[in-house]
């Protein structure tokens, strides 16, 4: 018999409750550790994609490779019943970035509630919540009204290939979830996204009469004073907050007593909806020219690249409410609704693919990429939870088109 409540959460009681509870802390600590000892920076996510595909076949789970190119794949698992809908994409990267310190550690460690680890965050704990959702879903497919589509993917902390790829396969969802690092919010909205390269050009000299010359490290220092300061990054969005950016990389000077001639500026800049990849080229080439006019730098060039729009998805969009709704019945607390600041595959699915795609998943993306990354395993839990009571209630989604 189902159970109703006011919060729209309608499925066998029974059901739901034996499913949430052989959530296993044990199960995605021991997947975790696995998937954190395997290095998969972007490029390398062979081995990886490997142990997902064996341990998910092992599992009796309907599993395929999807092949991106000829060393790398997607792994694609699906249960449930295709034949109905609707149905809805968990979607994760298995790749990670390149370990910069040369402090990260692939050798999972415990701390109290904590596991620590490179990759922990961003986003291999998202990766065993997903698995450990699909382990229990097979012992519950026949409840299922409606098809889980999980999609592990290569690729994402570089050129977003693996979920490009894969939506060029043909394969699709009504909805989404991509499991990467919220904090335990869901994420609605994701700030866009664009990656520019300047080369500023000054004159070389002498290092000993740095006067005759015109030092491209000081021209590419004052652009990025001004730059800083320009009214992109002023205006504020109610629900975005303000743009920001971030310079990834500097390259200039030869090391030898010499005026650098030359100056190459990497940025990542963090877009509002508003703000267009044109809005922006326009905004720098006046400051570049602003400093060319005043002396400062003799000329430049510009490379924009990568660029994605700001994507949002209303609070009333079936997925976002009943992932609330669920989240509510789970964990017993209302959840935050918050904005993805950096850039994922969910853009992917929402502009390409025209699935709704919200972001939710544990940890805790401002320590991602750091040697301190680590993650609370409870937040690993209560996230395949709430995976696995949302897979539950698909009937919800079907009722609400």
């Amino acid at each position: 018999m189902d159970s109703h409540n006011e919060g729209g959460i309608m499925t066998t009681s029974i059901i739901l409750n034996k499913a949430v509870e052989k959530v296993k802390k044990d199960n995605i600590v021991n997947t975790l550790k696995k998937l954190i000892s395997i290095p998969s920076i972007t490029g390398m996510e062979r081995e990886i994609g490997e142990y997902i595909f064996n341990t998910l076949s092992e599992w009796g789970i309907s599993v395929q490779k999807n092949w991106v190119d000829k060393k790398r794949f997607n792994v694609i698992a699906r249960i449930g019943v295709k034949e109905k809908i609707p149905s809805l994409m968990l979607n994760g990267h298995m790749d990670t970035v390149f370990p910069e310190t040369g402090e990260e550690s692939f050798e999972p460690k415990i701390v109290g509630d904590k596991l620590y680890g490179f990759g922990s965050v961003d986003m291999k704990s998202g990766l065993s919540a997903m698995m450990e959702t699909a382990r229990i879903l097979v012992e519950f497919e026949n409840h299922m009204d409606g098809e889980i589509i999980f999609s592990f993917v290569v690729d994402e902390e570089r050129d977003g290939k693996g979920t490009l790829h894969l939506v060029e396969s043909g394969i699709r969802s009504k909805w989404a979830i991509v499991t990467e690092p919220t904090n335990m919010k869901i994420a609605p909205w994701q700030m866009g996204y664009l990656d520019v390269a300047i080369t500023i050009y000054g004159r070389p000299a002498h290092g000993g009469f740095p006067t005759k010359g015109l030092n491209a490290i000081y021209g590419a220092s004052r652009f990025l004073e001004l730059f800083a300061n320009s009214k992109l990054f002023k205006i504020e969005d109610k629900i975005f907050g303000k743009a920001s950016f971030n310079v990834n990389k500097i390259i200039g000077g030869s090391g030898q007593l010499i005026v650098p001639h030359q100056c190459r500026i990497e940025i990542n800049i963090n877009l509002l909806p508003e703000q267009s990849e044109n809005v922006v080229r326009k905004e720098i080439i006046r400051i570049l020219k602003g400093l060319k006019n005043n002396g400062h730098i003799s000329n430049f060039k510009i490379t924009l690249s990568d660029y994605g729009p700001a994507v949002k998805l209303s609070s009333d969009e079936p997925i976002v409410r009943i992932v609330c709704d669920v989240y509510r019945k789970v964990l017993g607390v209302n959840p935050e609704l918050s904005v993805m600041k950096s850039w994922t595959d969910a853009e992917t699915l929402i502009t390409k693919a025209k699935i709704p795609t919200i972001i939710f998943g544990p940890g805790d993306i401002t320590i991602a990429h750091t040697p301190e990354e680590h993650v609370a395993i409870k937040d690993v839990l209560d996230t395949t939870k709430i995976y696995v009571a949302t897979a539950l209630n698909l009937r919800l989604l079907r009722r609400n088109p």
